[in-house]
C-alpha cells in the first residue's frame, strides 16, 4: 500500500470518526475534545495527502532509455517511487531526519546524504543578507472553519525533457564536457598500402553553476488564520523554481545589470533564420519535419520532434491541406506527441513565431543542451531575521548551469501566423 492511500483511509476513518461525534444530539467535554483532536488531524491529513500527491509515482519524461535494463537504474527508479517530497520538507522545517527511501534516494541522487536538500530528480528544483523591502503576505481576514484546500498556481509543464534536455547532477566544481569534433576516416585498401592516421579534435564546454533562487516573506499570523499556508508556500516555491528551470533552458535570459548574469538556452544559442515573408501553409509546417531528416539525426520524421508557442499551434491545425488525394485538416496529420506547445516558448511578435525542431533519431547524441544541478533545491525557513515584525522567510536555493555542447539536433524555426 502507497504513502498516499494510507493517508487516504485515515482520512476516511477520520471523517466517519467526527461524524459520529456530530450526530449527538448532546455532546460531552469528552466528545468536545475529541472532536477538537480529530479536526486538527483532518487539516494535518489535507496537507500530507497533497505532498504525497506532488511526490507521485509518475516518473519523468525521458527521452531515450538506455538504462531500462539496468538494475542499478531500476532500483534507483523504485526508490523514487517509494520517496516522498514531505519527507524533506518535514526535515527542513522541523528537524525530523529523513529515513527509509527518501533517506536512500538523496545519498543515492546526492551523492551522501546532505540535510536540508531536496533532491533536484524526485520533482520530473549573497555572501551577505540583502537589505531591501520585500512585499509580505499578509492575510488581514480570517477564514471559517469550512476552508478548503488552497489552490496552486499554474505553471507551464516542463519542456526541457521533450526538447532532450540533460539533467545531471553533478559534485562541486566547474563541470565540464568534452565532445570528439573530429577525427580519422575508415577506408579500404590493397594490400602492402597503409591508411594514414588522423588526429582527433576535441571540443570542451566547461559549466560553471549560477544561483536560482526565489524566496517569501510573510506575516506569522497568516500562519494561524489560514490552513496549509506554509506548505501551499512552499510547494509553490518549488513549482516556481522548476519553471523557471524550463525557461531558461529554452530561452536563456539576458544579463540585467549586476543583478542576474546572462544565460545561454537553446534558442540564444542557435541561428536566428530570417523572418518568413508570407503567413505559413501546411506544407511549410510538414516540411519543419521533413527538412530535418538527414540520416545522422533522423532517419524519419517520425524522429523529429517540434515545439512551438500556442498560436503556432493553433494556427497549424486550422490550416487545410489542399493537395489532390492529400485533402483534409493539417491537425489529421501532424504528429500530436511530436508537436508540442510550450508556455515557455517566446510570444508571438509581428506575426512571427520562434519554434524548436529536435531531431533525436542519434542514439549516441548523449550530450546536445545540458543544464547540470549542483546537489538539488535547498529549502531554508527563516523564523529569526525578521521575528521582531512577526515575520518569517522561506527561500529556496538551486545552483544550475547551461551548456550548448553540441546543437546539431536542435534548428530554430520561424513561422509567420497571420497574413
Amino acid at each position: 500500500m502507497t504513502r498516499l492511500q494510507k493517508l487516504q483511509i485515515e482520512q476516511s476513518e477520520n471523517r466517519e470518526a467526527l461524524g459520529v461525534i456530530l450526530d449527538k444530539d448532546e455532546k460531552t467535554a469528552e466528545d468536545r475534545a475529541e472532536m477538537g483532536k480529530l479536526s486538527k488531524r483532518a487539516q494535518e491529513l489535507e496537507t500530507e495527502i497533497r505532498a504525497a500527491i506532488l511526490a507521485g509515482d509518475e516518473a519523468p519524461e525521458t527521452v531515450v532509455d538506455n538504462d531500462k535494463d539496468d538494475p542499478e537504474a531500476r532500483e534507483l527508479a523504485n526508490l523514487r517511487r517509494r520517496s516522498s517530497i514531505y519527507d524533506y520538507v518535514d526535515e527542513a522545517v522541523h528537524g525530523r531526519p529523513v529515513e527509509g527511501a527518501s533517506h536512500e534516494f538523496r545519498q543515492a541522487i546526492l551523492g551522501e546524504d546532505r540535510h536540508g536538500y531536496l533532491p533536484l530528480d524526485i520533482l520530473l528544483d549573497d555572501d551577505g543578507i540583502e537589505q531591501r523591502a520585500d512585499a509580505v503576505t499578509n492575510i488581514a481576514t480570517a477564514i471559517q472553519e469550512n476552508q478548503q484546500s488552497i489552490a496552486a498556481r499554474v505553471f507551464a509543464r516542463g519542456a526541457a525533457a521533450y526538447l532532450g534536455v540533460m539533467m545531471p547532477t553533478v559534485p562541486v566544481g566547474t563541470t565540464t564536457y568534452p565532445r570528439i569534433n573530429s577525427g580519422t576516416t575508415a577506408d579500404v585498401r590493397n594490400p602492402g598500402v597503409e591508411l594514414d592516421g588522423a588526429v582527433a579534435t576535441l571540443d570542451t564546454v566547461s559549466i560553471n553553476p549560477v544561483r536560482l533562487t526565489a524566496s517569501y516573506t510573510y506575516s506569522s499570523e497568516s500562519l494561524v488564520k489560514v490552513v496549509g499556508f506554509e506548505d501551499a508556500l512552499r510547494s509553490d516555491l518549488q513549482a516556481v523554481m522548476m519553471d523557471k528551470y524550463d525557461s531558461l533552458a529554452i530561452n536563456g535570459q539576458a544579463a540585467s545589470g549586476t543583478d542576474s548574469p546572462a544565460v545561454s538556452g537553446i534558442i540564444s544559442s542557435l541561428d536566428d533564420p530570417n523572418n518568413p515573408g508570407a503567413e505559413a501553409d501546411w506544407e511549410d509546417y510538414l516540411a519543419a519535419y521533413d527538412d530535418r531528416v538527414d540520416g545522422k539525426f533522423a532517419m524519419t520524421d517520425a524522429e523529429v520532434r517540434l515545439l512551438v508557442n500556442a498560436d503556432t499551434y493553433q494556427h497549424a491545425l486550422g490550416k487545410t491541406v489542399g493537395t489532390e488525394g492529400r485533402a483534409g485538416l493539417l491537425r489529421d496529420r501532424l504528429p500530436r506527441e511530436r508537436f508540442r506547445v510550450s508556455a515557455n516558448m517566446p510570444a508571438t511578435a509581428s506575426k512571427i513565431s520562434t519554434a524548436i525542431a529536435y531531431a533525436y533519431g542519434a542514439r549516441n547524441l548523449a550530450r546536445g543542451f545540458i543544464m547540470p544541478t549542483w546537489r538539488g533545491i535547498e529549502l531554508i525557513p527563516d523564523r529569526i531575521t525578521k521575528a521582531k515584525a512577526g515575520q518569517r522567510v522561506l527561500t529556496a536555493v538551486m545552483h544550475v548551469g547551461f551548456g550548448a555542447v553540441d546543437m546539431r539536433a536542435y534548428t530554430r524555426l520561424e513561422f509567420q501566423t497571420a497574413a
